[in-house]
């Protein structure tokens, strides 16, 4: 098993089990020195989560951590569309002592103009929600200006994925 940071779309545990079915939480844990941006270009144009380190150690990143197979990390990297467009990074996050790995934007795939899906930025919110961060936090998000996808289809797929996660009681 692998440790994991999840903070973006894949901070909800239904969504991240869509993805790596092994995938058990571990923690709520939060990232000092990383501010949450929207600015990762993604496959679809649109502005996908991405943690930038500020060097200042009052910013924050929250998220979760999750144990995955090490045998099922392909799938979750083929989702991320690693190397094309994230990279992983590790960290040591206090209370843990194994690294920990997430996925941060390579350079030249960021664009801070670029805004998020609404249906991306509710995967994001619903996450946070779920696991009960902090509100100032969940405020952060609930402000960030999102266009719409005119892809019908991706739209559908996302709500579908946002029905399942609001009427999750209790996944863990």
């Amino acid at each position: 098993m692998v440790k994991y940071f999840a903070y973006g779309s894949n901070i909800h545990p239904i969504r991240i089990k869509q993805r790596t079915p092994s995938a058990k939480f571990y923690r709520v844990v939060s990232l000092k020195g990383y501010k949450l941006k929207f600015h990762k270009i993604g496959r679809d144009g649109s502005g996908k989560c991405n943690i930038l380190f500020t060097e200042n150690f009052y910013d924050l990143v929250y998220g979760v951590v999750y144990e995955i197979s090490k045998y099922e990390l392909k799938y979750l990297d083929a989702a991320e569309n690693l190397g094309h467009g994230y990279t992983k990074k590790f960290f040591h996050i206090e209370g843990i002592k194994e690294e920990v790995f997430a996925y941060i934007a390579q350079e030249g795939f960021i664009d801070d103009s670029l805004r998020p899906y609404s249906w991306y930025k509710a995967l994001v919110l619903e996450g946070a929600r779920y696991f009960n961060l902090p509100r100032d936090y969940i405020e952060m998000i609930e402000a960030v200006d999102t266009i719409e996808d005119f892809n019908k289809d991706r739209v559908k797929q996302a709500m579908n994925i946002l029905k399942g996660l609001k009427k999750a009681d209790h996944f863990l």
